[in-house]
């Protein structure tokens, strides 16, 4: 779908891409948008037709995908298979050459155990900074208490320091499952990206049971 950033309700539906995407980072350095499955596979994806291709797969538990303005991208650990050197909560860096292997930058322990379940990854092009929003419940004393996390974390590329903004608070507990935060976009500031000029105007359209024609507009 494309989304009418003045009326997000407003859609425009492109196709299915036949993946299910757990989280997409637009590539600033080539134009082209990706995505990152539940299981760590990267695929490029066609903002035209919705066709998708698979890259590689990260070699490591992650669903989240974020990309910097130099075609750097981010992922965070979520799990720690047998035999696996990336710990939960490490924030890692890769480019379309390594996918499989990412760089560990660092490791923030105080994210580790949040981060399984609903979430989301953007770099900031204003600031340089990278965010992430998560959504996440559990159940305590033998199924008792539910907790509940709805917040969002900056990191500094750079120290690896982190701030932390709590929207837990700002949600009653009525209209927490139609509220939780799921996506993450950090538009530019100042600028205001249009798709492609039409090439060719369409005049009409034929179906038959086999078959799809276009006609092509004066």
């Amino acid at each position: 779908y494309v989304i009418n950033e003045d009326h997000p309700t407003e859609m425009a539906y492109i196709g299915a891409m036949g993946v299910q995407m757990t989280d997409l980072a637009y590539n600033r350095a080539d134009g082209k948008l990706y995505g990152i499955t539940n299981t760590g596979e990267v695929y490029e994806i066609d903002v035209m037709t919705a066709q998708v291709q698979f890259l590689d797969q990260v070699e490591a538990e992650t669903n989240t995908l974020a990309c910097d303005d130099q075609g750097n991208f981010y992922c965070i650990i979520r799990g720690m298979p047998t035999g696996s050197s990336y710990a939960p909560g490490s924030i890692c860096r890769f480019t379309l050459e390594n996918i499989a292997q990412p760089e560990v930058l660092f490791s923030r322990w105080s994210i580790n155990g949040v981060n399984g379940e609903v979430q989301a990854l953007d770099w900031d092009p204003n600031t340089g900074r990278l965010f992430w929003a998560y959504f996440y419940h559990w159940f305590s004393h033998g199924g008792s208490y539910e907790h509940m996390y709805n917040d969002i974390y900056s990191f500094d590329l750079e120290t690896g320091d982190y701030l932390y903004y709590s929207i837990t608070k700002d949600i009653t507990f009525e209209t927490w499952y139609e509220r939780h935060l799921s996506c993450l976009i950090l538009p530019e500031k100042g600028v205001n990206p249009q798709w492609p000029a039409e090439t060719d105007t369409v005049s009409g359209v034929q179906l038959d049971s086999t078959a799809l024609t276009l006609v092509k507009g004066e």
